[in-house]
This record gives C-alpha cells, sequence and structure tokens, in this order.
C-alpha cells in the first residue's frame, strides 16, 4: 500500500518513483503486445489477433498472416501473456526507481558545499606549445557561465569584444570564428592549420594571429589561433573556442560552487607583467650582489695562506653556485619573453629598459659564465688549497669577471 505524504509540491523521492512507475505502466499496457504460444512450443508475439472460421489471423506492424487455430495453446498462451506483463510491470518499478534514486543523489550533490577543482600543467599531457607572449597584472578571477557541461567565458580580442569562447582545455589551439575575424580585421595567413573532424575527416582551415587574447587582467599577445568556423556554435552567438595554446600561460582553477575561473602565471620565465620590466642596470644589481659574495670568499681562500677551509664555507660557496645557475635560467627566459613583447602596451621609459636588456644580454650570460667558473674555481681552493696551480686559476677567474663586468658598463 502507497501512503501519500507529499504536502502541497514536496514529495518525496518514493513518491516520484511511484508516479513514474505509474506512467511507464499506462505507456507500457495502454496496448500490450499479445502472446500466442503454439502446440509445437514456438512463441509468437503480435499487435492484435482475431479467431474465426476456425482460422487465427495475426496482424504485425506491416503485414498479417493466418494459421489454423488448432495449432494454438489457449492455455499456455494465457500464463506466458500474464508472466510478460507482470516482467514488464517489474521492469517499470526498477527503472521507476533507479530514476528517483538518480533524482535523490543529484540533489544531494547539489546540497554539498562545492570544493574549487583545479587544474594544473602536471594534471594533463602536453598538447600544445605555447603560441604568443603572456602579460598580467597578477592572479585574475573572471565569472564564467555553464551551459550544459560547457563553460562559457567572455574574452576580449585585439580591445575589442567581450566575446562569448567556450573554454576548452580539450583542444590544442585557439579556434575563431571566420566572421569574428573579419570583423577584427585579422586577415589569415598563409600557414595551414590541419585539422580532424568529428567523424574523422581531415579539415583544412588558415591560422590567423590574435595581436591581443584577454580574460581579465591576464593576456596573451600575438596567439596564433585557427580561423574556422564551428556550426554548433554559430547560432549561439559563440564566437570559437578557448584552448590550451592560451591556457597553457598560467595555472588555472576552477571553482564550480561559484562559477568563477582563476588564472595565476607561472612565473618569471613564463609570463612578464609591464610592471616587472625592469632597468638593466636593476637586474645587473642582483649580479654585482653575486660578485660580491664570491670576492668575499677569495679574499677568505687568500687569508688561509694555503689551509682548508671549513665545511660551512665550502657549502656557502656551493649555496652562491646554485644561485648562479638559477639566475642564468631565470635570465635566458626573461630575455624570451621580452623579444616577443608588445612594446605598443608600454611607456618609453619601459621601452628603453627593454631594448637596453636585449642589447646587453650577451654580456649578462658573460658574466654569469665567468661568476659561475669562478665559484667552481673557489670551491676547488676550498677543498684543495695546496695545489699548485689552484691559486692561480682562481686569479685569472677573478680578472674573467671583472672584465665581463666592464664590457656590460661599456654596453650601458
Amino acid at each position: 500500500m502507497v501512503y501519500w505524504k507529499g504536502k502541497g509540491n514536496a514529495w518525496d523521492h518514493e513518491e516520484k518513483a511511484m508516479i513514474s512507475f505509474l506512467v511507464i505502466l499506462i505507456l507500457l499496457l495502454s496496448n500490450p503486445p499479445k502472446v500466442l504460444v503454439l502446440t509445437n512450443g514456438k512463441v509468437l508475439t503480435c499487435r492484435s489477433y482475431e479467431v474465426a472460421n476456425g482460422m487465427v489471423t495475426l496482424y504485425m506492424k506491416d503485414q498479417s498472416f493466418s494459421i489454423p487455430e488448432k495449432m494454438v495453446d489457449w492455455e499456455r498462451s494465457k500464463k506466458e501473456t500474464i508472466r510478460r506483463k507482470a516482467e514488464q510491470e517489474q521492469k517499470a518499478l526498477e527503472k521507476a526507481r533507479a530514476e528517483a534514486r538518480a533524482a535523490e543523489l543529484e540533489e544531494e550533490a547539489e546540497a554539498k558545499p562545492k570544493k574549487p577543482i583545479s587544474f594544473t600543467q602536471s594534471d594533463y599531457k602536453k598538447i600544445a606549445k605555447r603560441t604568443g607572449r603572456a602579460t598580467t597584472t597578477g592572479t585574475t578571477t573572471v565569472k564564467y557561465r555553464k551551459m550544459g557541461n560547457t563553460i562559457l567565458v567572455s574574452a576580449g580580442i585585439n580591445g575589442k569584444g567581450p566575446f562569448d569562447f567556450v573554454l576548452d582545455t580539450g583542444a590544442a589551439v585557439t579556434v575563431i570564428s571566420p566572421d569574428t575575424a573579419g570583423s577584427l580585421s585579422i586577415t589569415p595567413t598563409q600557414e595551414q592549420a590541419r585539422l580532424v573532424g568529428v567523424a574523422g575527416e581531415a579539415i583544412n582551415a588558415h591560422y590567423g594571429i590574435l595581436r591581443e587574447v584577454a580574460l581579465g587582467n591576464s593576456k596573451v599577445f600575438n596567439l596564433k589561433a585557427v580561423i574556422r568556423g564551428i556550426p554548433q556554435l554559430n547560432d549561439l552567438q559563440i564566437v570559437g573556442l578557448l584552448g590550451q595554446d592560451f591556457l597553457n600561460h598560467f595555472v588555472m582553477s576552477l571553482d564550480s560552487a561559484g562559477q568563477t575561473l582563476t588564472l595565476t602565471p607561472h612565473g618569471l620565465g613564463s609570463v612578464v607583467s609591464s610592471e616587472a620590466i625592469q632597468d638593466p642596470r636593476v637586474v645587473f644589481e642582483e649580479f654585482r650582489s653575486v660578485a660580491q659574495a664570491l670576492d668575499g670568499h677569495y679574499k677568505r681562500v687568500v687569508s688561509l695562506g694555503g689551509q682548508r677551509a671549513g665545511m660551512a664555507e665550502l657549502g656557502l660557496v656551493k649555496e652562491i653556485n646554485g644561485k648562479i645557475s638559477k639566475l642564468r635560467t631565470q635570465i635566458g627566459k626573461y630575455r624570451n619573453t621580452l623579444e616577443d613583447f608588445p612594446v605598443e602596451n608600454l611607456s618609453p621609459k619601459q621601452r628603453e629598459n627593454v631594448e637596453g636588456f636585449l642589447n646587453c644580454y650577451a654580456h649578462f650570460n658573460r658574466i654569469l659564465s665567468e661568476l659561475q667558473r669562478f665559484a667552481q674555481q673557489l670551491g676547488k681552493a676550498y677543498s684543495n688549497p695546496g695545489a699548485a696551480t689552484v691559486l692561480s686559476v682562481l686569479d685569472r677567474r677573478r680578472d674573467g669577471v671583472n672584465e665581463a663586468v666592464r664590457k656590460f658598463q661599456d654596453c650601458q
């Protein structure tokens, strides 16, 4: 027996299951198939049948045929009909209960507080190289919208917009519709993009350079995107896909509860803000502090007069050597970033800094190379101060640093 405990619209899931069951059952039994079991054991199913003049006429969907009435085992036909009816009722009930349970679980999931879901570069296979260069004023958080399971974001292109894009972490490249590209005067390049369609067919398209793609305060410049229409998106006023070639510049975090997207720059090597573009002389001061520290160790080696230094002093030199290696990596990435940096977005002073850094990069690199050689030789001098050539080589390494610094100053 079913007790209807609902108040107004507040029905529980068991009541919903029963309603669903009754609806399904009515649909199943409104015109149930007829079952006839023959004397030879064969079972025939038909839409309906008629008995007349010793013959049974069976009506199928698109045809009908007749058999002698004596070939039908009516008792077994009745039992088989009852059995199938009970089986259908049971299936209908199980389906209704499953639907009710699914609805219950969905409501429980909605009621629970949702934690942000974060994706970083380590969470996916690298399927796209970074194209263009990124700039940001820091961490950016923007709102996104849902369309089914699809995430939509509003992005600016070349300083115009916003335009709606699908945020597609599975797309290697960004795609923009031909109409939008045309309205922004984005000219297709000669380079062709070879894509694979849903059915596996080859699709040819052309690339176009997006001078600026902005999501909040996060921007990527000179992004090579595919110019191609996506019919499924055109009617929805969605202009394309924002792919991994944009997202690879950032650590991405999705907060499904607040429907926000946060982009955080990886670091100076991969992204750089316009505020971070420094006067080359400021960058040089980092090198100068390293050189002064090494010079202090040089004087210490000389003062020891051939005696072995302690482990603590040797450890300090190794630590400085490690810092030099990090500086070399950082300065190389910084140079790569500035080479393609859009100078039109910079102040005159910042443009001067970019030009000065790039012009003097070779000297920066030379200073770091000489500092590393100097540090390595200091390590040898601390470990084996009695060797005949240690101090003479150490003097040459020190002179090499001084010469590299002098050339840098000439560059200025």
